[in-house]
């Protein structure tokens, strides 16, 4: 499965919650990233519901934590509902880095490094690109969500960091994969179609298509 959705509504087009809604997609997703509008909608009920029913898929609190410990206060209270929360890439790049890394592995959570196009805007994909790279090494199968601005840099993270997961959002079906990314990020919309499984098959489809004119293997 090369596929994430990300959440930011309680309710799509057809009045429907979205707990309800991903029951329906979730065999053939690899997981799921909840934007921060949909947390307080949500809920420590709502949340608890979700992780209950995508107990075998990635589920990514996307909240973008610093260094601060302020931010880091509570880590491990937020396992009940996730079992991965986004990380700015700041933060990773910091001195604290060893630091950040114990206290996500006391809280069960996987830490996944964040990107933005703000981000790329700001410092530009060369400077992007060598910080990245110094800063995860040594980490464990580092997980990186890139935006499509930066799938420049995903070839270089795969190829320098042993076992690094890429996830790319905001890129045509397949383009992720052909520059190294193991799984593309799709929007919630697809939950709006009359036919979201459908609509989700077309795009694995899409995705394989493009994968094998690139060389690509999708399993």
């Amino acid at each position: 499965m090369t596929l994430v959705m990300k959440l930011a509504r309680r309710r799509t087009a057809r009045g429907r919650d979205v707990e309800s809604e991903v029951l329906g997609v979730r065999q053939l997703l690899a997981g799921f990233i909840v934007k921060p509008p949909l947390i307080p909608l949500l809920g420590t009920h709502g949340l608890s519901r979700l992780r209950e029913a995508l107990q075998d898929k990635l589920v990514v609190l996307d909240l973008k934590v610093d260094d601060d410990p302020e931010d880091l206060e509570g880590l491990a209270d937020l396992a009940g509902y996730a079992n991965a929360v986004t990380i700015s890439w700041r933060a990773i790049a910091s001195p604290r880095r060893d630091q950040l890394v114990k206290v996500f592995e006391r809280s069960g959570l996987r830490p996944v490094i964040a990107v933005t196009n703000t981000d790329v805007a700001l410092v530009g994909l060369d400077e992007l690109r060598g910080t990245l790279v110094s800063a995860v090494k040594g980490l464990t199968s580092p997980m990186i969500l890139l935006p499509g601005s930066a799938e420049g840099v995903a070839k270089d993270l795969v190829s320098f960091i042993p076992g690094a997961l890429v996830l790319i959002d905001g890129v045509r079906p397949g383009e992720g994969l052909c520059v190294g990314a193991r799984y593309e990020v799709i929007g919630q919309s697809v939950l709006d179609a009359e036919d979201p499984v459908g609509l989700i098959r077309m795009t694995i489809y899409a995705q394989k298509r493009a994968a094998e004119e690139c060389g690509v293997r999708v399993s």
